[in-house]
């Protein structure tokens, strides 16, 4: 009975002590969720952007040498140097890699180098005997890279022809040569697109092929029977191989391209190149795909759920947490290889064959990405146990192996102590044939065991571990042992993927193949958005795609092309994610509101109901970029925030559903936003930028812009009776800016950008009239022909083009052509002229307020990314020449064309008026002070159109100004010239035709002639004034 309550007691205390530390996990949890966002080593995303991150390497300071110490000194100089060997190999293997993009910049530094040491070689202390030597070297090198290493090597005037004709004349590294190549091949295939298919197997097939295409170099003889199969059933399987980057290598046309003349002939190979098409593979991969994908997507929400529990001590022992550990390392690294294996394959052959993907695969293959990042975030936030138990599990795998190893020891100890002592120094003369002792193979055997097991008692170093790879090699070639090799090499390779699983893991998560393949982005961002149950996909996608970055360092690419793919991230984010997030929430908003005003809608709760829920994205931790943290929520609060201060301001008496609005956005999706502080008005100056703003085109027709005063004067007709005027200035706009703050420069800017594009279109619609572009064409064919036998366009040739296109029918009350033209030119001045003056007013309002005014408008324009020194121009402009770029806006062309007729009607026409303020009667309403918006728009065009060096070519206002002194020559030479009916330039074609015999009639046309010059040279200046205020 005692015995019950005590089980009943521990129970308790079990239960206790769990609920206990469940609760502390989530304190801390709380703690880390701080309100500056930063992370905690428990919810990092990323190994890059852990700040502080933990990097395990098992460290070896002895050398080589040393560590091989023996007794049997033959032995070990031979492991010795075969394992300094390899490692020094793997080594320049990987600064080969690392320093790919500098080997031609290398060696033309080396070859400058060598031209200026021949000039003086005594002060450099070298022979020209081995100068020259060392040119041949280089020389050769670099004949290497362009002609292919392996055909330049096995040429007759190659360095190394002598040495290779050595290693030709043996037949054992030969034979030992094919059996390498054979064995990894054949061990290879057995588990190729498998589970058990390890992260290096298919670089390792791409190295036994090398040594297959330098065999055959090697030996003239036919491929045996045995190696043709092996190399057959490889590239059946295994067509296509990816390395670093993505790359990719074809094997068949690999060896087409390096093989020797004599093996492409073999009739098996002819047969599998006849046979073998790598689009037969592209349906292989797809058939893998469909049939594993179910199995490894349960498998691997298995592994993460598993890896993430904690394993109790209380019902297993410290041994079988470790294996646990172990186990669970090596399956989430084969996982993610198989499923990095298959997305790079899709991803890349359906692409370089053109073969499209249906949507349901490509959902399937952003599940794999998913996935992959998954992993690595799981590995991540394992670190802390993995490190706290990787020594233990590198000594349990070290003591596996050692299971193997220990019965061999004692076995060749015993056959030792039975046959007797032998000679220690002679494994060498036993591998060339010279001794055949059974009892030195049996000492040298032993003497390999002890160094593998004493490299073993170490922590699993890369030099440690290659020392036991190349005794065992040793060994088994000796042939005495027997011994489970596939066996032992298998724990060795787990031991080396353990010891070394921050790389192997960072090898198999990487997802930089992505960015030959970034359009994708197009495609996935938009699954992950319209699927709210994949919105947690969001930041493990965009990490992925952030691995190109790692590329592109990796590639030393520039700085400039690294800046160009994170903006196309950033991009294709705002495009996909961001801005239909806004407009959609800004929707379900609108229709909440609205549908409470409708009558006979069914009344909801709105907070229940909308388009779809959209609160699931406001609820995501910030995207933590490399380059770029993003808030998702605070996103949309100032996309809320602007649209509804904006709205408010252009429809004032909308305030009360705005504010409904930002009311249900609180309480719907629980965003933050601030007040609309806008009056309705300003009280002190008359007229208010917001009215101006709201009738825009009024505004645009109504006033008259003086580009010199700064000042807007408005245009008043008679009829309307009135004996003021109205002038905005830019004192009313700092008077505005001083009511509603600077936020109203950004909406009004709004504002002028669709009017100006309003405008634009409609300009390039006159354009498209048929008469006036054959009118246009016709003045460009000419200009292009004669322009080289043509200082100045001809005055002529404007009068002709004006009287074609600026004529209007009598019956008919529309614009003509040219006016029409005319009048778009002069409202899209006015406008410009009119964001003018919104910056030139806000700048006066910036010099007007106190310091402690200015710091708090400095903190809010930081927040909305205002500044109160914008160039407003320059943003009108960014923004409408990329609306230019179309073909529809190509007819614009020969706008450059147009200006010398519309000068000429422009100067017709105020000359006409002003005749008429001269008549008795004159009406008020046709007087004109000043109306530069013509000239500013002509400028502007010029600007957006890039017309201004060819505008320039025409010399135009010098032609005009020639023309008018040749009129005045010839007009005080014939003074009798008799005035026909007619005025302004319409004299101008007369003067010379007809006789006058009064002096006043002759003195009426000099005086036209004055004004007409008078007014094409205001022009001029206006032009110019204006395009060095624009420019």
């Amino acid at each position: 009975m005692g015995t019950v309550e005590l089980e009943e007691q521990q129970e308790k205390l079990r239960r206790f002590v769990d609920s206990w530390r469940d609760k502390s996990f989530d304190i801390l949890n709380g703690l880390d969720d701080d309100g500056y966002g930063t992370s905690s080593i428990l919810d990092v995303q990323c190994s890059e952007l852990d700040p502080i991150h933990v990097c395990v390497e098992p460290m070896e300071y002895a050398s080589i040498p040393r560590l091989v110490e023996a007794d049997n000194v033959g032995v070990a100089k031979l492991v010795t140097v075969l394992s300094y060997n390899c490692f020094e190999i793997s080594k320049l293997c990987r600064q080969a890699v690392e320093h790919n993009i500098l080997y031609g910049a290398l060696i033309m530094c080396s070859n400058r180098m060598i031209a200026k040491v021949k000039l003086d070689p005594n002060s450099f202390d070298i022979s020209l005997e081995d100068l020259d030597y060392l040119d041949q070297v280089v020389n050769q090198l670099e004949k290497s890279f362009h002609d292919g290493f392996l055909k330049r090597l096995f040429k007759e005037d190659s360095l190394w022809h002598g040495t290779l004709q050595k290693i030709k004349s043996n037949r054992k590294f030969l034979d030992a040569l094919s059996s390498c190549t054979y064995e990894g091949l054949s061990d290879i295939s057995h588990h190729l697109d498998t589970w058990k298919e390890y992260p290096c197997d298919r670089k390792n097939m791409l190295r036994y092929v090398a040594l297959f295409v330098f065999r055959s170099y090697l030996l003239v003889e036919t491929v045996e029977k045995r190696m043709g199969k092996v190399i057959i059933e490889v590239i059946c399987m295994a067509p296509v191989i990816y390395v670093e980057g993505g790359i990719r290598f074809v094997l068949l046309d690999l060896l087409n391209n390096q093989l020797p003349q004599s093996v492409i002939s073999w009739p098996l190979f002819r047969q599998t190149s006849r046979d073998t098409d790598v689009r037969n593979y592209v349906e292989h991969v797809d058939f893998i795909f469909g049939r594993d994908w179910q199995t490894m997507r349960d498998a691997l929400a298995g592994w993460v759920a598993s890896f993430h529990a904690y394993p109790m001590t209380v019902f297993s022992s410290i041994e079988g947490i470790l294996r646990t550990y172990f186990r669970q390392t090596i399956q989430g690294i084969l996982l993610a290889h198989r499923l990095q294996t298959i997305a790079m394959s899709l991803l890349d052959l359906h692409a370089y064959f053109e073969v499209p993907i249906k949507r349901e695969k490509a959902k399937s293959l952003c599940h794999i990405l998913v996935l992959l990042k998954v992993v690595e975030n799981t590995f991540c936030k394992k670190i802390p146990d993995i490190v706290r138990s990787l020594p233990h599990i590198i000594h349990l795998v070290q003591a596996d192996i050692e299971h193997f190893l220990l019965p061999v020891k004692d076995e060749l100890h015993s056959e030792i102590a039975k046959g007797g002592h032998s000679s220690k120094s002679s494994f060498l003369s036993s591998m060339i044939g010279r001794g055949k002792d059974i009892d030195i193979r049996i000492t040298d055997s032993l003497s390999l065991v002890l160094i593998a097991l004493k490299m073993l008692q170490g922590g699993g170093n890369i030099k440690r571990l290659c020392i036991v790879n190349v005794a065992l090699d040793i060994l088994q070639s000796i042939g005495h042992v027997d011994m489970n090799y596939p066996r032992v090499r298998k724990l060795i390779s787990k031991l080396h993927m353990v010891s070394d699983f921050q790389r192997v893991v960072g090898e198999v998560t990487n997802c930089s193949f992505l960015y030959w393949r970034k359009e994708m982005m197009g495609t996935w961002l938009p699954m992950v958005y319209t699927d709210v149950n994949k919105i947690s996909w969001l930041r493990f996608l965009l990490e992925a795609f952030c691995d190109g970055l790692r590329l592109l360092k990796f590639g030393n690419v520039g700085r400039l092309t690294l800046r160009s793919f994170e903006g196309e991230i950033k991009d294709a984010l705002n495009n996909e994610i961001m801005v239909p997030l806004c407009r959609d929430i800004e929707t379900d908003l609108r229709l909440h509101v609205h549908s409470t005003h409708i009558k006979g809608s069914v009344h909801v709760n709105p907070t229940k109901t909308g388009v779809r829920n959209l609160s699931w994205y406001l609820r995501l931790e910030p995207l933590r970029l490399p380059f770029k943290l993003i808030h998702i929520k605070s996103h949309v609060e100032a996309y809320l925030d602007s649209t509804f201060y904006n709205h408010t301001a252009m429809s004032p008496y909308n305030w009360k559903t705005y504010t409904e609005m930002k009311h249900l956005a609180e309480l719907k999706y629980g965003v933050v936003l601030d007040g609309i502080h806008l009056p309705e008005r300003s009280l002190d100056l008359g007229l208010d930028v917001l009215d101006i703003m709201r009738n825009l085109h009024q505004f645009a027709e109504s006033y008259m812009y003086n580009i010199n005063a700064q000042v807007f004067i408005e245009r008043v007709s008679s009829d309307q009776g009135r004996k003021t005027i109205r002038i905005i200035s830019v004192d009313h706009v700092a008077s505005s800016v001083a009511t509603h703050g600077l936020g109203i420069i950004d909406t009004v800017m709004h504002s002028i950008n669709y009017f100006l594009e309003e405008k634009i279109a409609s300009l390039s619609e006159v354009f498209q009239d048929d008469h006036f572009r054959s009118q246009l064409l016709k003045e460009y064919k000419f200009w292009k022909n004669d322009k080289g036998y043509l200082d100045k366009y001809p005055f002529s040739r404007a009068e002709e083009l004006n009287e074609a296109t600026g004529k209007k029918d009598v019956e008919v009350e529309e614009l003509s052509i040219l006016e029409q033209v005319c009048s778009l030119l002069t409202e899209i001045g006015n406008v410009v002229g009119f964001a003018k003056i919104l910056q030139t007013g806000s700048l006066r309002h910036a010099c007007t307020i106190s310091q402690t005014s200015r710091d708090m408008c400095t903190m809010l324009d930081h927040k909305y990314s205002l500044s109160d020194h914008a160039n407003y121009l320059s943003i009108l402009d960014n923004a409408l020449f990329k609306g230019l770029q179309g073909s529809e806006k190509a007819h614009l062309k020969q706008f450059f064309l147009v200006i010398p007729a519309l000068t000429i009607n422009v100067v017709d026409s105020k000359v006409h008026y002003k005749d008429k303020v001269l008549q008795r009667g004159r009406d008020a309403a046709n007087q004109t002070p000043s109306d530069d918006g013509f000239m500013l728009g002509i400028a502007y065009i010029l600007k957006l159109m890039g017309q201004g060096e060819l505008f320039d070519g025409l010399h135009w206002f010098s032609s005009a100004t020639s023309h008018f002194d040749e009129a005045m020559a010839s007009a005080v030479e014939s003074g009798g010239t008799e005035q026909r009916k007619g005025s302004g330039l319409a004299l101008l074609k007369l003067w010379s035709s007809s006789l006058a015999t009064v002096s006043s009639k002759t003195q009426k046309v000099l005086d036209t002639i004055k004004r007409c010059r008078m007014e094409m040279e205001l022009i001029e200046f206006g032009v110019n004034t204006a395009r060095t205020i624009l420019y």
